[in-house]
């Protein structure tokens, strides 16, 4: 099999072989294989994006980028994108060990890509070696290029836009022999399909990717880890970097904690620079000289950067990496830190969002279990465009009462426990009533139920629905009793008042404790209606009946009270069919 020249390979082709050897190593694959290949290809704009150019690199990085735009140009207006693309494929590895070789070598199918590319080009750029790769009928490449594209792509006469020509200076970052026995890592390498992990990777391509790393981690993952992947990786990222530490600020004591740090020892961490970086709210590089902290003066680090994790304002805590070598720093080193550090806060941020996000649902859920499933999704949806505040309003509702009757009498002779069981059958069915009928749950007080319909969201149909729900408990609980009383159990009744008025209702107290509640004369009123009626009774105010009066049949009633004398009411029969 020919061996493939790299000065037969343009910039991008070489790139996109790199970024596909890095791309197979990462995902465990023994080989670079066609799939690892086209992740290469489209990610040569974002390698060339993530590089600093310098005089080594610029022309190199020209061509690269000429090719990627290319590429850009190809892809326009389809979607999936590029970087949904990139996603998916990624997602397809998710699962997968990573590969500790630091060589790679190309798949059988793969050498046959090149040769084709080769054989059809004098100097195969990026656009051949993806004309091949659709043209091979690979089922791993096919999935992620929408049909329309392969056909466009698989055109032989598709423009190369790319320069061709392989710069000097790119000799250097790919070089091939398929011998696996010959491999020698180096800065310069001879002709080898065998590639050497980070050995041609920029600093920056390096923390780019490391700053994908800080987004691939969600609100499900453990934090610790990942820190501590982050500090591992930095190390690898800044040649002169030998100690890397991540520090949070704890949010009650607003001291820092020690989350992450390599190597596994952890070593001297100067307080006073990882304090002045977040008061300063600055990233910054120093040097050993006169002017050394107490730890730096106890320690051999010779250099330093401390950069700040600030998202939205905020100072989450500080990324320290020093050494105590003779290496420097350099500007570079520290930019790319701050750039990595501004993104790991921004994921965290997210991350601490999302979470409290959750948390906020869930207690927003307890807090909402008085009302029905209808009514909680509108205060659900409420709370989310920030709505749901604390705050009432005045206006009229319907409020049902319901009582046991002889409670403290049955209740006398049973266990605690069996009490609180009859409580809860009996609950349960009435509560399913209210609940049908779009009413919510004021509160329980011992064998008494207050609910209130019409609120906290206005329904005109509240007093009609105050009436059904009040005639379907009672024949809950004469289901409940019923089944009680098979099992022998003890079982009761109850007698129910409905009453309408204006009332100020909604939620009170603070932030940190809020509560619904309506407050009123109407509620008291309600009350003495309960009051009057007997076990299995309904007993309806004139308020309730003047609106209801074609739905139910009625006779009235005059209902003695304390302190009021009799009032006018009318006990439910039944209601009508309309």
């Amino acid at each position: 099999m020919a061996q493939p020249a790299l000065d037969k390979l343009s910039a991008g082709a070489r790139t996109s072989w790199q970024l596909g050897a890095d791309f197979a190593l990462a995902t465990g694959s023994p080989f670079i294989e066609p799939v690892h290949l086209l992740y290469g290809i489209l990610s040569m704009g974002k390698h060339a994006d993530s590089v600093v150019p310098n005089h080594s690199n610029k022309l190199e990085l020209e061509e690269v980028r000429a090719e990627a735009d290319a590429l850009l140009q190809l892809w326009r207006d389809t979607e999936p994108t590029l970087a949904v693309v990139r996603q998916a494929i990624r997602s397809s590895f998710s699962n997968a060990a990573h590969n500790t070789n630091k060589v790679m070598n190309r798949s059988a199918s793969t050498k046959q890509i090149f040769e084709r590319a080769q054989a059809n080009s004098p100097v195969a750029n990026s656009m051949d070696l993806l004309r091949t790769l659709v043209q091979s009928g690979d089922p791993c490449v096919a999935v992620h290029i929408p049909q329309a594209l392969q056909e466009r792509i698989a055109q032989p006469e598709l423009p190369a836009q790319a320069s061709a020509a392989s710069s000097a200076s790119g000799k250097a970052i790919l070089s091939a022999v398929d011998d696996p026995g010959s491999i020698s890592v180096a800065q310069s390498l001879d002709a080898t399909t065998i590639v050497a992990h980070h050995a041609s990777t920029t600093v920056a391509d390096r923390l780019a990717r490391l700053c994908e790393l800080t987004w691939e981690f969600g609100v499900h993952s453990t934090l610790d880890p990942v820190l501590q992947r982050i500090s591992e990786e930095v190390l690898k990222a800044l040649p002169a970097a030998q100690r890397a530490s991540v520090l949070l600020i704890d949010k009650d004591s607003h001291e820092f904690l020690l989350k992450a740090h390599a190597p596994a020892v952890p070593h001297s961490i100067s307080y006073t620079c990882a304090r002045r970086a977040v008061d300063e709210g600055r990233a910054f590089l120093w040097y050993r000289g006169d002017e050394l902290t107490n730890s730096q003066r106890a320690s051999d680090v010779q250099a330093g950067i401390y950069s700040p994790l600030i998202a939205e304002g905020k100072a989450l805590g500080v990324i320290c990496i020093d050494t105590a070598s003779r290496y420097r720093f350099t500007s570079d080193d520290l930019f790319l830190v701050t750039v990595m550090a501004h993104q790991l806060a921004l994921a965290i941020a997210n991350r601490n969002l999302q979470l409290t996000l959750a948390s906020n649902a869930e207690v927003l859920q307890r807090l909402l279990t008085n009302f029905s499933p209808q009514v909680r999704r509108r205060l659900l949806e409420k709370a989310e465009r920030g709505r749901l505040r604390l705050g009432g309003e005045r206006s009229k509702v319907s409020i049902l009462c319901s009582d046991i009757r002889g409670f403290t009498r049955l209740s006398a002779n049973m266990d605690a426990e069996d009490v609180v069981n009859m409580l809860n059958d009996y609950f349960s069915a009435l509560t399913e009533c209210i609940f049908r009928n779009d009413g919510c749950i004021d509160k329980f007080v011992g064998d008494a139920i207050l609910a209130v319909f019409g609120s906290p969201e206005p329904d005109p149909q509240h007093r009609l629905k105050a009436v059904k729900a009040a005639a379907e408990m009672q024949q809950a609980m004469a289901g409940v009793s019923q089944r009680r009383k098979a099992k022998g159990e003890v079982a009761c009744e109850i007698g129910i008042g409905v009453h309408s008025g204006e009332v100020l209702h909604g939620f009170i107290g603070s932030l940190e404790r809020m509560e619904y509640t309506v407050i009123g004369d109407a509620v008291n009123k309600a009350a003495r209606y309960c009051d009057a009626a007997k076990g299995g009774e309904v007993i309806l105010s004139p308020e309730i009946h003047q609106h209801v009066w074609r739905n139910v049949v009625a006779t009235q009633v005059a209902v003695p009270t304390k302190h009021e004398g009799e009032l006018p009411a009318h006990r439910l029969e039944s209601l009508r069919e309309l």
